[in-house]
């Protein structure tokens, strides 16, 4: 993870048991890893994407794609559930059958 501040907030992070995940938004690709002893969930804009780049070098470029929103429910006793979810339009609900 590289942000200003992180390795500030993973010593609290990890400092604690009781963090489940760290979301967070607005980062233009959906990532998922371990981080500090939780999970770190981002979620893309709903601005186009990034290229994928699993080399650790910088994106070259955007990449075509639908607005997207991360939903999160936390309950009690059983945790987090996230759906990362495209809000495109041109998407229809086909029921089956």
């Amino acid at each position: 993870m590289r942000c200003e501040g992180a390795e500030a907030m993973a010593r609290i992070v990890g400092a604690h048991d009781n963090v489940h995940a760290v979301l967070c938004g607005h980062l233009h690709r959906s990532v998922m890893t371990g981080w500090s002893g939780t999970v770190v969930c981002t979620i893309p804009a709903t601005a186009p994407m990034l290229e994928v780049n699993l080399e650790g070098r910088n994106a070259t470029g955007w990449i075509d794609s639908p607005a997207v929103v991360g939903l999160h429910l936390w309950r009690e006793g059983k945790g987090l559930v996230s759906h990362i979810v495209s809000v495109d339009e041109s998407e229809r609900y086909a029921p089956f059958g």
